[in-house]
């Protein structure tokens, strides 16, 4: 358990790193306004939506991030696609499938400080525990690694991105990415 905290608080700056690394908008994705990349006039009544740089969200990216650090945090595929609640769910489940199994673990291997409560069947309901806290454990996984990839894409519809390619001056084809506002 010590060296799983250790092991944890060494490698979380890693991942983290790598979340903001992996950011889309860099290189070939251009973003371009519906009006041609020109600032709205006050007088059209067009709504000023800021300096926020809205980034698509990559659903490889998402099951990437499910899978790796989502091995060990369930969610962040989830969480990289800005899902939060559902993300959120996953963690959460993780965390108690965690507490179920090493429960269930403590029941079996110490059944003289349980038999009170669960009697002559103790090391049978501590692999019950144990199995619904490891069955918790891979659902919340599995459910992100599932899940990721939808995230990415609905977190693009919700804000309206499109990827398209497009030929510019004959220079070949390019991806570029429009937003509507």
């Amino acid at each position: 358990m010590k060296k799983t905290l250790v092991l944890f608080l060494l490698l979380s700056p890693l991942w983290v790193g790598a979340l903001r690394a992996a950011d889309p908008g860099q290189g070939t994705l251009l973003a371009q306004a519906p009006n041609g990349g020109q600032k709205p006039d006050q007088n059209q009544g067009s709504q000023n939506i800021g300096d926020d740089d809205i980034q698509p969200k990559e659903p490889y990216m998402a099951t990437v991030f499910s899978i790796m650090p989502g091995i060990i945090f369930h969610g962040s595929g989830n969480f990289y696609a800005e899902d939060y609640q559902f993300g959120t769910e996953m963690l959460v489940m993780e965390i108690f499938g965690g507490g179920f199994a090493l429960w269930g673990y403590n029941v079996i291997h110490e059944p003289q400080h349980w038999g009170q409560y669960f009697g002559n069947e103790t090391s049978q309901a501590g692999y019950w525990i144990k199995a619904a806290g490891v069955g918790l454990l891979a659902i919340s996984w599995v459910g992100d690694v599932a899940t990721a990839p939808g995230a990415a894409d609905s977190w693009n519809k919700e804000h309206q991105l499109e990827f398209q390619m497009d030929s510019f001056n004959a220079t070949g084809l390019r991806l570029t990415m429009t937003t509507k506002f």
